[in-house]
C-alpha cells in the first residue's frame, strides 16, 4: 500500500509482509532515468548558470558602464532521475523521501524490520500513481527597462543567463559584449580546473540501488572592463562531478538508514543503524560495505578537502593578483602625478620667462618712448654706417661694475630689434680680458679660423648654419672681437654676447639668457649677407655714459 502525504514534496511507503527464508533481501530504492521504470517521485540534480548584466549608469550627467555576474542554480533538465521502490518480502519496510521545492532531494529515510512472529500477509506494494510535481518553467531574460533611482538612472545594455561550461555560448556572449562596449570580456576556467570523479556506470535506464548527487565547487572567473581586469571566485555545481550513493540492503538483520541533503541535493549527513552489524558485514557484498563505510571518507571528506583547498588556493591567487594590480595602479597614479608636476613646472617656467621677457621689453620700450632719447642719441645719421650694405647698431643702455648691457638692432632701411647684448665693463684704461671696446663704427667680416671657428663647426645645433665667426674688425688696441654665445662677463673678453632676455646689472651681476636661441636666429641673415659679398657695419653707441 502506497500512502502520500498532503504535501506534494513528501511521501511514505509501508509494507508488512510474511518472512520467507528462501527469498533474498532486495534494495529498497532505485534511481533510473527511464520514466517507465519509476513508480515513485522523481528528483533533479542542480545545474549552474551565470546571470550576466551589462548596465549603463548615469549619475549627475556622468555615464559609467559596469558588468555584474551572479551565480544561479536551477534544476538540470538532463539530470532527471525517477525513483523506484521494490518491496522486500522478508521484512517490514518503511520508506520516507522528502524533496526541496526545486525538485532536489531533501531527505531519505529507510527502515527494515524483520518480524519475529508470523503476521498476516498484507497488501503488496504496487506501482502507485506518479504524484504531480510542479516543474520548472523556463523564462527568457531580456534587457530590463531603464530604472530611475532619484539620484541617477540605470539602463540595461544586456541581461542574460548563460551556461558558463558551454564555451561556444561564452564565446558568443563575449562577442556581444565587445560590440556593446569595447574591451569587455568574461573568462571562465570551469572544465579544466577539476577532474571528473566517479560517475555512475551502466547504460541509460539501468536501475541503480541508491541516489545521484552533484557537488558545488569553487571556480575562478575573470572579467575585463574599461581596461581593468577583475578576478573573483564563484561556486557552482560541477557538471562532470556526479556522485552515486548506494542505499544498502542487508538480509537477516534490522537496519535503519537516514540521509540528509543540503539545498542542492548533496548529502550532508548519513546515519546507519543496524541490529546486527557483525552479521551484516559478513553477509554483505563488498560493494555494499564500501558504500556504507566508505562514503564519508571517499565522498564527503573529499568534497570538504577539495573545496577548502581549491577555494583557499584561488583566494590566495586572487589576493596576489589584486595586490599586483594595486601596485600597478599606484605606479600609474604616481607616474600621472609626476607628469602633472612636470607639466605644471614647465608651464610655470614658461610663464616666468615670458614675464621676464615682458619686463625687459617693457623697460626697453619705456626707454625708446622717450622722445629726447630717440632724437638726440638713439639712431644718429652717420656717414660711416651708411656706407655698409647691412647696418647694425649696439645700444649700450646699462653700465655695471662688471658688465655692460645693450641691444642689437638692424637699422638697414628701418629699425628692427635683434637681441639683447652683454659685454665687459667700461674702463678708462684697457685691462686685458676685462674691458669693452670703444664706441664707434666697425666692419663685420667672417673669420674662418681660430678656436671658436673650430668649435662652432662641430657644435650641435650650430654646425649646420655655421659659415665662420662674425668678426668685428679694425678695433684699435683689440684683436679677435667676435659676436658669439654666452651668458655673463666670464664668457667674454671684449666680445659681444647675444641673448633673448637680460637681467639688470644695477645692484647685481648682469646676465643674459637664452643665448643660443638668439644666436641661431640673428646669425644666418648676417652670415648670408657676407657670403653674398655684401658689406656689414656695426656701430657701438654709449647711451649708458653721461660723458
Amino acid at each position: 500500500m502506497c500512502e502520500f502525504s498532503d504535501s506534494p514534496q513528501e511521501f511514505s511507503s509501508h509494507a508488512s509482509l510474511l518472512s520467507s527464508p528462501s527469498i533474498m533481501a532486495k534494495h529498497l530504492i532505485y534511481s533510473t532515468q527511464s520514466p517507465e521504470a519509476g513508480n515513485l517521485h522523481y528528483y533533479h540534480l542542480p545545474k549552474g548558470w551565470l546571470h550576466v548584466q551589462l548596465v549603463e549608469q548615469t549619475i549627475q550627467g556622468e555615464s559609467k558602464v559596469s558588468l555584474r555576474l551572479t551565480e544561479r542554480t536551477l534544476p538540470d533538465p538532463a539530470q532527471l532521475y525517477f525513483l523506484q521502490y521494490e518491496s522486500n518480502y522478508t521484512s517490514q519496510d518503511t520508506l520516507s523521501v522528502q524533496f526541496q521545492p526545486q525538485g532536489y532531494l531533501k531527505s531519505i529515510s529507510t527502515q527494515k524490520e524483520y518480524p519475529k512472529n508470523e503476521e498476516g500477509l498484507g497488501d503488496l506494494a504496487g506501482g502507485g500513481a506518479m504524484p504531480s510535481f510542479p516543474g520548472q518553467t523556463a523564462r527568457s531574460i531580456g534587457p530590463a527597462p531603464q530604472k530611475n533611482f532619484g539620484f541617477g538612472t540605470e539602463k540595461s545594455l544586456l541581461e542574460t543567463l548563460i551556461d558558463p561550461f558551454d564555451y561556444q555560448a561564452l564565446e558568443a556572449l563575449n562577442e556581444a559584449l565587445e560590440n556593446l562596449h569595447s574591451g569587455t570580456k568574461i573568462s571562465f576556467e570551469g572544465k579544466t580546473h577539476f577532474q571528473a570523479l566517479g560517475q555512475s556506470k551502466g547504460a541509460k535506464g539501468e536501475k541503480k540501488p541508491g541516489i545521484f548527487c552533484r557537488q558545488v565547487v569553487a571556480f575562478p572567473i575573470s572579467t575585463s572592463l574599461n581596461g581593468v581586469k577583475t578576478q573573483k571566485i564563484i561556486h557552482l555545481p560541477h557538471p562532470e562531478r556526479t556522485h552515486f550513493i548506494e542505499v544498502p540492503a542487508i538480509s537477516g538483520t534490522d537496519n535503519k538508514l537516514d540521509i540528509q541533503f543540503d539545498d542542492l541535493g548533496f548529502p550532508t549527513a548519513i546515519n546507519l543503524e543496524k541490529g546486527s552489524q557483525a552479521e551484516a558485514i559478513l553477509t554483505s557484498p563488498l560493494r555494499v560495505i564500501r558504500s556504507i563505510f566508505g562514503v564519508i571518507n571517499e565522498v564527503f571528506q573529499l568534497r570538504i578537502d577539495l573545496r577548502d583547498k581549491a577555494t583557499s588556493a584561488l583566494e590566495k591567487k586572487l589576493e596576489y593578483t589584486q595586490a599586483q594590480a594595486d601596485v600597478e595602479k599606484k605606479q600609474l597614479e604616481i607616474k600621472a602625478e609626476q607628469e602633472a608636476l612636470r607639466a605644471q613646472y614647465a608651464e610655470e617656467e614658461k610663464q616666468r620667462k615670458e614675464a621676464e621677457l615682458q619686463i625687459s621689453q617693457a623697460q626697453v620700450l619705456a626707454l625708446a618712448d622717450e622722445k629726447a632719447f630717440v632724437e638726440e642719441r638713439s639712431f644718429p645719421d652717420t656717414d660711416e654706417l651708411k656706407q655698409y650694405d647691412m647696418q647694425l647698431q649696439v645700444i649700450r643702455y646699462s653700465s655695471g661694475t662688471q658688465s655692460t648691457l645693450g641691444m642689437l638692432l638692424d637699422v638697414t632701411g628701418g629699425r628692427k630689434f635683434l637681441a639683447y647684448t652683454l659685454e665687459d665693463e667700461f674702463r678708462e684704461a684697457k685691462e686685458h680680458g676685462k674691458t669693452r671696446i670703444p664706441a664707434g663704427t666697425y666692419e663685420v667680416k667672417l673669420r674662418k679660423e681660430g678656436g671658436f671657428h673650430s668649435r662652432y663647426s662641430k657644435k650641435a645645433g650650430i654646425k649646420s648654419i655655421h659659415k665662420g665667426m662674425l668678426h668685428v674688425t679694425n678695433v684699435e688696441n683689440f684683436k679677435f672681437i667676435l659676436i658669439h654665445i654666452g651668458n655673463d662677463d666670464d664668457d667674454t673678453e671684449g666680445c659681444l654676447l647675444v641673448a633673448d632676455s637680460a637681467i639688470q646689472n644695477i645692484d647685481q651681476e648682469g646676465r643674459i639668457t637664452n643665448s643660443t636661441k638668439a644666436y641661431k636666429r640673428i646669425y644666418p641673415p648676417i652670415a648670408n649677407a657676407l657670403e653674398e659679398g655684401k658689406t656689414v657695419g656695426i656701430q657701438y653707441i654709449d647711451y649708458d655714459r653721461t660723458s
